[in-house]
């Protein structure tokens, strides 16, 4: 909801061009919104895979850089996970990481 006091404290930059909507009010919010639709079996494990990776890192998903991302591919090479659920975690991390700027474009 809009502040009347500050009418730009929901809003984020999407680009030069202006003001979107804020999306959600936290990362946990946007991978719910960002899982919405999916299988129960898809959002429970994609949900797990970027709270873990969120817990590792201790920072908005906004804010993640490709170095964390690759540091954090080496750790679960290192873990000895199996190579399917490496893949799995991966790409439910980079989807995470990215729903931010797609969510702001729909």
């Amino acid at each position: 909801m809009h502040s009347p006091e500050n009418p730009k404290k929901d809003m984020i930059h999407a680009d030069q061009s202006g003001l979107v909507p804020k999306q959600a009010d936290s990362d946990e919010q946007l991978i719910k919104l960002w899982l919405h639709g999916r299988s129960k079996h898809t959002q429970r494990a994609y949900s797990k895979d970027a709270l873990q990776f969120m817990g590792v890192i201790s920072k908005p998903l906004n804010r993640v850089t490709l170095a964390e991302l690759q540091e954090y591919a080496v750790r679960l090479v290192e873990s000895k996970l199996q190579p399917s659920s490496i893949h799995r975690s991966l790409s439910a991390i980079k989807e995470s990481v990215q729903s931010p700027m797609i969510l702001v474009l729909i």
